[in-house]
């Protein structure tokens, strides 16, 4: 459902599409409010009455498959706990929009191009919504059109429809600021505390080993090769996740320290009450945010600019894709572009010793000329003797 308005007109107008059909006009309304709920009575009298919304086969309706698909998800021993999250909330957004209540056969490219996705305004005080929507995020667009491709995927495979739309999905936002290593320092001295110990040590494990915030988390005493300098991941979003990753000698200090010498088998971050249902830390946001408050950093720095830092500066300094793509959990190094944040400075000083050599050759031609000399080019080759 996409609301927008008209120069000139006060009432706002709706725009949605309901078993292929487009459906656009006036909601009579001017609050945003008042005119989301007028549109929606009128698609759902629509599907409730008009005979040509009503459904005649037996496909299901995005709505319908989704549930389906939902009570796969939980039960299934092959999807990990953040990936079904990731997906209900995708879900979410998908029944939210005008592309709910279509049947998967008649999703095509175009219909899900055109789609807008919103989401209701929560009040975190209360918990409950607001009345008011606003237009998603690119990176929650990229959900939703992400758990539609997996939704039809699975309809292909499960064999409610024979062909699965090709669903285009724009380039994954970076994430903005870099933690570095003035930020780093401030950072862990201000987690520092006895408190935010194990804060500190998942700051120091993300940004020397490149981890995830989870995968760091999830760590198990029994998965360090303390011989090795390295760290065995087992549990990750894909396959390419479950990977051993690097371990510096300053995480085998401060992890062995952690550990007191024990090598029984347990979470290295264990959750600090026993009802946890992880029974592991799952996360440091709080810790993390009023270290940077008390430090007088940007509260928009967020732990996982840490791995992007760690893929930043490894790159720079083994200039080896392949091995850095790996070490991160990467399927291939093209998906490690949104991690780089390469500097500047050489691509300026490179082009300023090009400018240089220009007008320092300029400068002799301008020379040879006052002198009636002929000078030699800087560029020629020269003789070079046997």
């Amino acid at each position: 459902m996409r609301l927008y308005d008209k120069p000139g007109r006060p009432h706002k107008y709706y725009d949605f599409i309901l078993k292929g059909k487009r459906y656009r006009g006036s909601t009579g309304e001017t609050t945003l409010k008042a005119a989301m709920k007028a549109a929606t009575d009128y698609r759902d009298q629509l599907a409730a009455d008009d005979p040509a919304t009503k459904r005649t086969g037996k496909v299901p309706t995005l709505r319908q498959f989704s549930q389906t698909y939902l009570e796969y998800a939980q039960k299934s021993s092959d999807l990990d706990p953040d990936t079904v999250k990731y997906y209900c909330y995708g879900v979410r957004l998908l029944l939210f929009s005008e592309l709910a209540d279509v049947p998967l056969d008649q999703i095509d490219k175009k219909m899900v191009a055109i789609t807008s996705f919103m989401r209701p305004v929560i009040n975190r005080s209360t918990g409950k919504q607001t009345g008011e929507w606003v237009p998603c995020s690119k990176t929650y667009s990229q959900q939703a059109l992400r758990t539609l491709r997996v939704l039809m995927g699975h309809a292909v495979e499960w064999k409610v429809i024979n062909v699965k739309p090709k669903i285009t999905i724009g380039k994954t936002p970076g994430r903005d600021g870099r933690i570095t290593q003035e930020i780093e320092d401030v950072i862990l001295r201000e987690l520092g505390g006895y408190r935010t110990k194990r804060a500190w040590l998942v700051v120091i494990c993300m940004m020397d080993s490149g981890a995830r915030p989870g995968e760091v988390f999830s760590m198990r005493v029994e998965c360090c090769d303390w011989a090795g300098r390295r760290i065995k991941i087992l549990d990750g979003k894909t396959q390419n996740a479950r990977r051993w990753v690097p371990m510096s000698e300053r995480m085998h200090l401060e992890l062995s320290t952690w550990c007191h010498g024990s090598e029984e088998p347990g979470w290295l971050f264990p959750a600090r009450t026993s009802g946890s249902k992880l029974g592991h830390l799952n996360s440091i946001n709080h810790s993390f945010r009023a270290a940077c408050i008390r430090g007088g950093l940007d509260t928009k720095l967020v732990p996982y600019l840490s791995r992007h830092e760690f893929g930043t500066y490894v790159m720079r300094e083994t200039k080896n894709a392949f091995m850095v793509a790996a070490s991160m959990g990467h399927g291939s190094a093209e998906a490690m572009s949104p991690y780089q944040h390469q500097p500047l400075a050489p691509i300026t000083e490179a082009i300023n010793q090009r400018n240089a050599a220009a007008a320092a050759a300029k400068k002799d031609v301008q020379a040879s000329l006052a002198s009636g000399v002929k000078a030699p080019l800087r560029h020629q080759a020269q003789d070079v003797p046997a």
